[in-house]
């Protein structure tokens, strides 16, 4: 009932429900809290009920907690409290918290990060170790990551697919890709899609301009031999 409100905008009473719960002992709602100062830019009031509820055992807590302290420059503490978070049993800061370690220069602590993650069904990861295979310059293992991503349900990691296999070459799971994107809502797919398809109506040029003429007179097989006039003699 304190979330609904909040989002029908009543702020003051959604803030007043929770308050109420947090008196009550209810710590999600401590994290709530936190949220919704968060929301209306009280960033200082929001880690501080973040830290409280951190400090009593909420994973969801840590997780917040550790991505404000990124935004206030406090990465060595940020990377303890998602640490925190992912043995408390949030896989989804494993994704963070590889974010923060590769932004520190740790590009391999945050490839084991993302595939631990990853294992816990984390499709964020797979789509951040595709970025990390892609920056080695190992398209096939970007490939590999961002398909294992997009069959989990990321349009991110559909959309990337698509244009990666399209620059390779294989147009037609691209363009599967990219309208899978599409359907998704990706805001970029449909120009990925008309990139596609300039692509091929381009690739069709150049097959009719290549194909052999089909008129005139048969003067050779293409296998070596004299082409045979069908009914003629034998």
């Amino acid at each position: 009932m304190a979330l609904q409100r909040v989002r029908d905008g009543s702020t003051a009473e959604g803030e007043l429900l929770l308050r109420e719960l947090v008196e009550a002992g209810d710590l999600r709602a401590l994290t709530d809290l936190g949220v919704l100062f968060y929301r209306v830019g009280v960033a200082d009031q929001a880690r501080q009920y973040w830290r409280r509820a951190a400090d009593r055992g909420d994973p969801t807590a840590m997780h917040y907690l550790g991505v404000a302290l990124v935004e206030t420059g406090h990465h060595a503490e940020a990377v303890e409290e998602l640490r925190r978070s992912v043995r408390h049993g949030r896989a989804a800061a494993g994704k963070d918290l590889g974010l923060v370690l590769s932004r520190m220069g740790r590009a391999d602590e945050a490839q084991a990060v993302w595939r631990e993650a990853s294992e816990r069904g984390v499709a964020e990861a797979d789509l951040l170790l595709g970025f990390l295979w892609q920056e080695r310059g190992d398209t096939s293992k970007a490939a590999q990551w961002w398909r294992r991503s997009a069959r989990r349900g990321s349009a991110d990691a559909a959309f990337n697919l698509g244009l990666l296999l399209g620059e390779q070459g294989a147009l037609m799971e691209a363009v599967m890709w990219l309208r899978k994107a599409d359907d998704q809502g990706h805001a970029r797919a449909p120009e990925g899609l008309s990139w596609l398809r300039r692509l091929l109506a381009e690739n069709l040029r150049r097959s009719a301009a290549a194909a052999p003429s089909m008129g005139g007179e048969a003067t050779g097989s293409v296998l070596g031999g004299t082409n045979p006039f069908l009914g003629g003699e034998t």
